[in-house]
Formats: structure tokens, C-alpha cells, sequence
């Protein structure tokens, strides 16, 4: 699998109750995939993970940003601009929803569980908490940080 489908898988979350996607900001998307890198992707090939380097909220993967805008022209991936934020939110469209069923089924299932219970794990946190928790386990990625949660 390729890194982006790994972002994909990422963004697959259930949708509301109400039917409405379920959407994720860049921070969470930054850390989950740094955290699947870090903890689930040893032994994964270079090209199935991103790399990341210190940046202004820690560690930051700039190839994220790319597949992101990538996959939102292929269609599979949404850009949600939320009121008072300065940043976009990303959810998948239908297409992405029918794409990652395929890759759920190609997935190993180790890897999946590993992407899954790190994603609960960044969205359970709030934006100071999950920074606090990389800083403290990562503290190489926070030196060019802007915030000293």
C-alpha cells in the first residue's frame, strides 16, 4: 500500500448520526500518520509512510499536505472550511468511502488495527493535549515548535 491510501484509511471515519461526514483538521492528520509511522510502520517500505521534520506544531510530513490536495482533485477526499478556523477540515466523498473498502480488504489487519486505535487516540485529545503528548514523547520534533504547550 501507498502512503496516501494510508491517509485515506485515516480519514475514514463514520459518519454522524445524521448521515453527515465526519471530518479531521491537519493537526490530527499530521500526528496520526506521524504516530503510524513511529509505532505501526517499522518494516514498511519507505514509500508506505511519510517522513516528517520538526515544524511550527511539532513533527509535519509537507507530503501530506500534496496528497491531500491530490486526492480532494481525484475527488476521493473533501475540503471543509469551518467557521473561525483558519485552516480547512478533510472528510472523504462517496468515491473515498468506496475506494477505502477496497483498501480495508487489502490491508494487513495488524497495520489497520494500529491506524485505527492511533486515530481514536489523536481525536480524543484536544489540539494543546495531543501537542503536549508528541512533545513529551517526541521532544526532537518540538524544537522549531511555535507553541510550548
Amino acid at each position: 500500500m501507498k502512503r496516501e491510501d494510508w491517509l485515506l484509511l485515516f480519514l475514514d471515519l463514520p459518519l454522524t448520526d445524521d448521515g453527515r461526514v465526519r471530518v479531521v483538521d491537519p493537526l490530527r492528520i499530521q500526528k496520526g500518520l506521524f504516530y503510524f509511522a513511529q509505532e505501526a510502520g517499522m518494516g514498511l517500505p519507505s514509500e508506505s509512510l511519510y517522513g516528517f521534520e520538526p515544524y511550527l506544531y511539532g513533527p509535519c510530513s509537507f507530503d501530506i499536505y500534496h496528497d491531500l490536495d491530490s486526492l480532494v482533485d481525484k475527488g476521493l477526499v473533501q475540503r471543509f472550511q469551518i467557521e473561525g478556523q483558519n485552516w480547512p477540515y478533510y472528510g472523504l466523498t462517496h468515491g473515498g468511502r468506496e475506494v477505502t473498502k477496497g483498501l480495508r480488504d487489502t490491508a494487513e489487519a495488524r497495520l489497520l488495527e494500529a491506524l485505527t486505535e492511533i486515530r481514536t487516540r489523536v481525536m480524543s485529545l484536544s489540539f494543546l493535549d495531543l501537542l503536549r503528548k508528541v512533545y513529551r514523547e517526541h521532544g526532537s520534533y518540538a524544537v522549531n515548535s511555535i507553541i510550548k504547550p
